[in-house]
């Protein structure tokens, strides 16, 4: 039951005498503390004054490890990080423009340094779950296909664009970076802005960007959801505002939520997936895990693939 919310600072749910489990929950308080800085966090579950804290940057993970008092949780979750790219815009509205922007970003190279090995080269928004399409061929780091396909655009000599990118956010941030240095190579010149988690929204909301460092979650193990938020326009959110439009998916779209789970319905999200990574209305980047870190004394806490968790099973020995 909530017994105290300050905004931006903690929540304190407490027991329920009421719930409908007998003798559930074990734990009678939970204090959530929202704790942006990195530091600050690791710090606090390793002198003990956290029993739990997420999001435990990578380059971290090892050093925690050697502490005997914490258990390193390195969980697999429906997670895709991507750059949204403005159809709508030029020159985005061009698809050998968007094919020489995935064909420029060396994404392994993202994952070995910034992620520190803990991720997966994505090929499509679609986390790796149900029906994923694994035989999808990535797109590869080629400069001079990437120079080639802007030279035939118009684009020879690059262009400019702002990448929006939430601040606060080291992953983030650093992929930027990593991102701006390839596109120089092509003669793109990016501007970054770093703006805050809702301005970001908002701003990718109404349309007015270039491009925009984001990624997106799913909150059921059915793909349908995903495609639906990230591929589809018109839709909840016309393909995660990159305002791409794809009839054929669209068609897909509608014939696969009427079939029951099967080969065929696998066949359609497959299909589904191929046709958006071949439209490229996203520089698709790369699938992490979620990392938490528990002391010892913390038993049954479970993170699911959906990257939430309950409490009513946690017991604190």
């Amino acid at each position: 039951m909530l017994e105290n919310w300050r905004k931006g600072e903690k929540i304190i749910l407490t027991k329920n005498p009421h719930y409908w489990q007998p003798g559930k929950p074990y734990i009678d308080k939970v204090e959530f503390y929202i704790e942006p800085e990195d530091n600050t966090r690791m710090l606090k579950i390793q002198n003990g004054e956290l029993d739990i804290a997420a999001n435990v940057p990578f380059n971290m993970i090892q050093s925690l490890k050697k502490n005997k008092d914490l258990d390193v949780v390195i969980a697999d979750v429906l997670r895709s990080d991507f750059i949204l790219l403005n159809t709508t815009k030029k020159p985005f509205d061009d698809i050998r423009v968007r094919h020489a922007l995935n064909y420029a970003v060396d994404k392994q190279q993202i994952i070995d340094t910034i992620l520190f090995g803990m991720g997966k080269v994505a090929k499509s928004t679609l986390p790796i779950m149900k029906y994923y399409n694994h035989d999808i061929q990535t797109y590869e780091v080629d400069l001079e296909k990437a120079k080639a396909l802007l030279k035939e655009a118009g684009y020879d000599k690059g262009f400019t664009a702002t990448l929006l990118v939430v601040s606060g956010q080291p992953v983030a941030n650093q992929t930027s970076v990593v991102v701006q240095d390839a596109y120089r190579k092509l003669g793109i010149d990016v501007k970054i802005s770093l703006l805050e988690g809702g301005t970001h929204w908002e701003t990718t909301k109404s349309g007015k960007y270039d491009m925009a460092l984001s990624y997106c979650t799913s909150d059921t193990i059915d793909p349908d959801q995903i495609v639906g938020f990230t591929m589809l326009t018109p839709g909840r959110a016309n393909s995660y505002h990159t305002q791409f439009k794809n009839e054929r998916i669209n068609e897909l779209f509608v014939k696969g939520r009427a079939l029951s789970d099967g080969p065929e319905r696998e066949a359609i999200y497959k299909e589904i997936q191929k046709l958006h990574y071949d439209d490229a209305p996203f520089v698709f980047l790369f699938h992490t895990p979620a990392v938490y870190a528990i002391r010892s004394n913390v038993k049954d806490f479970v993170l699911c693939a959906t990257s939430n968790y309950r409490l009513e099973d946690v017991k604190i020995e």
